[in-house]
């Protein structure tokens, strides 16, 4: 009877200890998880690259990403709004047969707004902004301003964007941990990108702009040279509307 006694007494003492034990494990890994937004096992590197929100004021109204206006129009305002931090901003202005470099240049890590000239071409003018910090590049912000356009109807679209390290194929919205001196493969794609406005900028820490894209499919190979986060975007547009899509680098 003592002997059934004490196995019993073993076996409550084993699953009480086991208890404990799981539930001190646990309740650490929810601490680490409020703390750091996600538990011991899967911590990452937060993203603390500058963010920059850019707009068209025309008229009353403000415009996120395109505005269609005829030539020689006149009170056409851009601003710039920023969070975490930026260190540095710069300007740079695209487009196909014309292009607004009065834009190029510094621009106020805090904000800001800049009084656009008359446009005088028929044309779409790309406005792009970038931000930096101690942590690395933004993935800045866009917008188009179409002189002399006729709405086409047709949503532009990015159909393809992959993102290869090696042969391992990421998400593009994935946390990419990569290293010093690695080589990353971007493999993009467009659609209903043929019309005579149609044009893709690059953004971030690569500053590029694509002509004649409508179902163009463009590769880049980048080498990571620094140990900052690296970002990549790219905005495209038409006469009738934008799209995007970025990817973020983060070395070890």
């Amino acid at each position: 009877m003592l002997k059934y006694r004490l196995y019993i007494f073993m076996a409550v003492f084993g699953l009480v200890a086991f208890l404990l034990v799981t539930s001190v494990v646990n309740f650490n890994d929810r601490i680490f998880q409020y703390l750091f937004s996600k538990p011991a096992s899967r911590a990452q590197a937060v993203d603390e690259t500058p963010l920059v929100d850019l707009k068209i004021t025309y008229s009353g109204t403000i415009r996120d990403e395109v505005l269609d206006v005829p030539k020689n129009t006149q009170g056409i305002t851009l601003s710039w709004t920023t969070t975490q931090n930026p260190v540095s901003c710069t300007g740079l202005g695209y487009g196909l047969t014309d292009k607004d470099e009065s834009w190029n240049g510094p621009k106020d890590p805090k904000g800001g707004t800049f009084k656009i000239k008359k446009l005088n071409s028929n044309n779409p003018y790309v406005y792009t902004i970038n931000c930096s910090n101690d942590q690395g590049d933004g993935s800045g912000d866009s917008v188009t301003i179409n002189i002399g356009a006729s709405d086409n109807f047709i949503s532009p679209y990015i159909t393809t964007f992959d993102i290869f390290l090696g042969s391992k194929n990421y998400d593009q919205a994935s946390f990419i941990n990569v290293k010093k001196g690695d080589v990353v493969t971007i493999n993009w794609k467009t659609l209903n990108l043929a019309t005579p406005y149609s044009i893709c900028v690059v953004s971030g820490s690569v500053n590029k702009s694509f002509t004649s894209i409508n179902g163009y499919k463009a590769r880049e190979e980048i080498k990571i040279a620094g140990d900052k986060i690296f970002k990549y975007a790219i905005y495209c547009s038409n006469e009738h509307g934008f799209t995007k899509q970025s990817a973020a680098f983060f070395p070890e």
